[in-house]
């Protein structure tokens, strides 16, 4: 009696063991908020705040430039480049690049 007594309550524990690290492992794996997704999250948090810091920056350079005006030279560069523009009677040569042969 008291060996199926001690097989019992051998059994019993190594059952509960069992549904302890199953649970465990669960939560750590499988779980919708599990260990690994957070430690997912946090580093696509860590790296959507430096991007965002980067854009802060941005931001804060371009208002600087925005706060005086531009001069003729940075106007007329502006138009010559993103626009094409070009002077009466003069002649503008576009050169287009190639990539280098790998």
């Amino acid at each position: 009696m008291s060996l199926s007594r001690n097989i019992s309550r051998a059994l019993r524990r190594a059952v509960i063991a069992v549904l302890v690290i199953g649970a465990i492992v669960w939560f750590v794996f499988f779980d919708s908020y599990s260990v690994r997704r957070r430690i997912d999250w946090k580093a696509d948090y860590e790296e959507l705040e430096a991007e965002n810091e980067q854009l802060r920056q941005e931001i804060a350079r371009l208002r600087e430039e925005l706060a005086e005006p531009p001069t003729d030279e940075v106007i007329e560069k502006i138009a010559r480049e993103q626009y094409g523009m070009r002077r009466p009677g003069e002649l503008v040569y576009k050169l287009e690049t190639t990539p280098p042969p790998e």
